[in-house]
């Protein structure tokens, strides 16, 4: 007959046996009515020390008994010192030894990494302080200064990704990151595409007047791209919820090289769907920049965006390609340096790129000069005919003399063109100037508003006729409605007077055609 010692309950023997706390006990059939008839195993967490007490695994009861009693008896003390499992390195369920099984954090090689990303959040944040003071500056002005700060605001959820992967993976933090990794591309790169669709609307337009993009509108598009984003980010948060109600759980184990486990955010479908639209995106862009790769762009912006969105593409494919093979068989300090090198190269140089010179140009603006705009810089003065001198000259707002001009080499009918041109030009400024001053003339000659109006001087005019001064040359009728009193750029004509002698012209003189006097 068996005792069993192990037992709980309200036998005699029952919860009688001497296992110390590390161990539990189990009953051994067969040893009849004695005490000791039981092993003592060690918890899950604990291991047998190698001590001359233990057995293959567990602790004999016969000897727990003897040295129980003995302690009893103020025999020997051996039972406090023996029979006792060790624990096992932190996180490790079973183990034989006290080496660790999972992977322990590199503190100093997680520290930098972060220190170096929370100064450029700093600086990002800066440099968005002083754009929004700089607002007005030609430079920042014509790069949209609020898609600028947009590109700002979305590089800091992209650094603010590697500082909550410096802590160790839960369930909150693998929420968390994606959607910081996904608004903040959303809000960078589509900023950033949306800047080359304006150059390419601009550049490839085969309409005769200007095609122009508003600002408001680029900001419309960047926030329905960001919508999508989120709306797809939601779904995922919500499916993803409901499945940890069902005992799911949103971590993976991985091996190390060196059999150390550590914990992951486990990869779904939804991972390689936002990696494959990420990469679409960015292939996107990547066309629209070939097709304004001759475009004209301010300070060069489309041509330092194109960069940037070649950097993107090329470093994030690399890592994800990379990541997919090593995921969970990577030390997690490598990884985290291998997010954190990705951010850096990606963003900072996007920032270096997109920012950095608009920074630089507003200390010290380029030297832009009709010239430089119209002639290549390897073409010597020397080489320009005497005709395209004058026209750089005239154009250049006093930055080139024209009294470094030699005249006497110039054909008379370059000149005659020249001036003709001038004139003309004037004529049509003084016209608008007119225009600006009577907004309620209409813009087409003889055309007529419909938003005011009109009486009739026919009668005013009948009454005194005969008191109007005699006609000059240059004088015209009276206008029967002061919408017909525009004097349109159409009726000027403009006449050169003949040459009297080799080398020289007579000034030459604005004359117009026969029209209606206005009365402003």
């Amino acid at each position: 007959m068996d005792i069993d010692q192990c037992a709980n309950g309200s036998g005699a023997f029952a919860n009688t046996h001497h296992c110390r706390e590390t161990t539990e006990c189990r009953p051994v059939s067969g040893m009849g009515l004695q005490r000791g008839a039981y092993r003592c195993h060690c918890l899950p967490g604990f291991y047998m020390p190698s001590s001359t007490n233990s057995h293959d695994g567990f602790f004999s009861g016969l000897e727990v008994e003897r040295s129980y009693l003995a302690r009893q008896l103020n025999i020997s003390d051996g039972y406090d010192r023996s029979f006792q499992c060790r624990p096992c390195a932190q996180g490790c369920l079973n183990c034989s030894s006290d080496s660790a099984c999972f992977a322990e954090y590199d503190v100093v090689l997680r520290c930098i990494p972060l220190g170096i990303q929370s100064f450029c959040i700093t600086v990002a944040a800066v440099v968005a302080f002083v754009i929004a003071r700089m607002r007005k500056t030609k430079v920042i002005k014509s790069s949209m200064w609020v898609l600028l700060e947009c590109i700002i605001l979305g590089s800091l959820l992209l650094y603010s990704t590697v500082i909550v992967q410096y802590f160790a993976p839960t369930c909150v933090t693998c929420l968390l990151v994606p959607w910081l990794r996904e608004v903040g591309f959303a809000i960078v790169y589509g900023g950033l595409i949306l800047k080359i669709y304006r150059i390419l609307a601009e550049f490839q337009s085969r309409k005769a007047h200007r095609v122009e993009i508003r600002d408001k509108d680029l900001v419309v598009y960047l926030c329905a791209i960001v919508v999508v984003v989120v709306g797809y980010m939601a779904a995922w948060t919500a499916v993803t919820m409901d499945n940890l109600k069902d005992d799911e759980t949103m971590l993976e184990l991985g091996l190390t090289s060196d059999n150390l486990q550590y914990y992951s955010c486990i990869s779904h479908w939804w991972n390689y769907v936002i990696e494959t639209g990420e990469f679409l995106f960015l292939c996107y862009g990547i066309y629209w920049c070939y097709c304004i790769r001759a475009a004209p762009s301010d300070y060069r912006e489309a041509k330092y965006i194109s960069w940037a969105i070649y950097n993107e593409t090329i470093v994030s494919a690399t890592f994800h390609i990379i990541r997919h093979f090593v995921w969970l068989t990577i030390h997690p300090d490598y990884l985290f340096l291998m997010c954190f090198l990705r951010c850096q190269i990606t963003v900072t140089v996007t920032l270096l790129l997109v920012i950095g010179p608009k920074l630089w140009y507003t200390h010290r603006p380029p030297e832009t000069t009709y010239r430089n705009r119209t002639y290549s810089g390897d073409v010597h003065d020397n080489i320009l005919p005497e005709s395209l001198k004058l026209r750089t000259a005239i154009n250049s707002n006093g930055d080139v003399d024209v009294g470094e001009i030699n005249l006497s080499e110039m054909d008379p009918e370059d000149i005659r063109s020249e001036l003709k041109r001038l004139y003309t030009q004037l004529q049509i400024y003084k016209t608008k100037a007119m225009r600006k001053d009577n907004p309620h003339i209409s813009k087409r000659r003889g055309g007529r508003k419909q938003t005011h109006r009109r009486f009739s001087l026919q009668a005013f005019h009948h009454k005194h006729k005969y008191h109007h001064e005699p006609r000059s040359d240059f004088d015209h009728e009276l206008s029967k409605t002061p919408e017909e009193s525009t004097n349109s750029a159409e009726g000027v004509a403009i006449s050169m007077a003949e040459e009297s002698s080799i080398g020289e012209c007579r000034t030459p003189t604005v004359t117009f055609k026969p029209g209606h006097k206005s009365m402003y």
